[in-house]
């Protein structure tokens, strides 16, 4: 009697059993020390075929083929291997706009799993994105993003479902007030670093006024420096010529005196009050 296990009719088989001997000669590599046959109900015409440590690659088609005196019979089966991940994990990636970025992510499915966000009223959300990504075993990881813009939703559920086990995984996430008006807390502040920003550009885009004064017109009180781009006051009188006019503070003048020949003396200020300085006869 001889039972073969193969694969989508692939050979070697996954397994041989020839009168009562498991021929490891015909079996293929990546079966070897992960099969055994069990035999104990062999006279009631049932061979069993485990599998250990099952891997994404011994999903499909199998086929059981029998020979007895010549005799042949066939049967197979679609082994369906299943990977329910692990739970799913939301987390906050940016603000900006206005806008909550929220990603969800999960690993360990098998096959591709179907991934939907929801609002606290069961009602489907379009997401923003979704990357599904094989890992070297075969299994899926799967991440998915959603905009939040609508500061009505409170809660958003991320759920992920296998397919064939009709089995799902869910995670729930709370929106709370001041995270929706964080994000305008944000946008608030960078209006005012940018208003601040263009204000000092302003104030160094300002240039000093090349200013050069004239000591033609310049108060006799008031002292040039040289180059004519200073002026200081000091308690100090310039001289004024015979026959000169001039202006003179009243309220300021507070020391004046008479020479004897009619002409006066004062000390200048701010105020205008005209004054001819007469000639001394000697």
């Amino acid at each position: 009697m001889e039972v073969r296990w193969v694969q989508s009719r692939r050979y070697p088989a996954v397994y041989t059993y020839v009168d009562g001997e498991h021929v490891t000669e015909e079996q293929m590599e990546e079966y070897r020390g992960r099969t055994l046959l069990v035999s104990d109900a062999i006279d009631e015409g049932r061979l069993t075929l485990q599998i250990h440590n099952a891997t994404t690659s011994d999903n499909g088609q199998y086929q059981c083929l029998f020979e007895k005196d010549g005799v042949y019979r066939e049967a197979s089966l679609d082994l369906k291997i299943v990977g329910l991940g692990s739970s799913p994990l939301i987390t906050v990636k940016e603000q900006k706009d206005g806008e909550i970025e929220l990603i969800c992510s999960s690993e360990g499915w098998f096959p591709e799993p179907h991934v939907q966000w929801k609002d606290m009223e069961g009602k489907i959300i379009p997401s923003f994105s979704e990357v599904l990504t094989k890992g070297s075993h075969g299994l899926f990881h799967v991440e998915t993003s959603l905009l939040v813009t609508n500061s009505s939703i409170v809660n958003i559920t991320c759920s992920i479902r296998n397919p064939l086990l009709d089995e799902e995984k869910v995670a729930t996430f709370s929106l709370s007030e001041p995270m929706m008006s964080f994000s305008w807390k944000i946008v608030l502040i960078w209006v005012l670093l940018l208003a601040a920003t263009v204000g000092l550009v302003k104030r160094k885009s300002c240039k000093k006024a090349n200013v050069t004064l004239d000591p033609n017109t310049a108060h006799p009180g008031l002292t040039l420096s040289e180059g004519y781009k200073h002026v200081n006051h000091e308690h100090s009188y310039s001289h004024i010529s015979d026959g000169d006019s001039t202006a003179c503070s009243k309220d300021q003048a507070r020391r004046g005196s008479y020479d004897g020949n009619g002409a006066e003396k004062w000390r200048l200020g701010t105020r205008q009050y005209r004054s001819q300085v007469l000639p001394r006869a000697i």
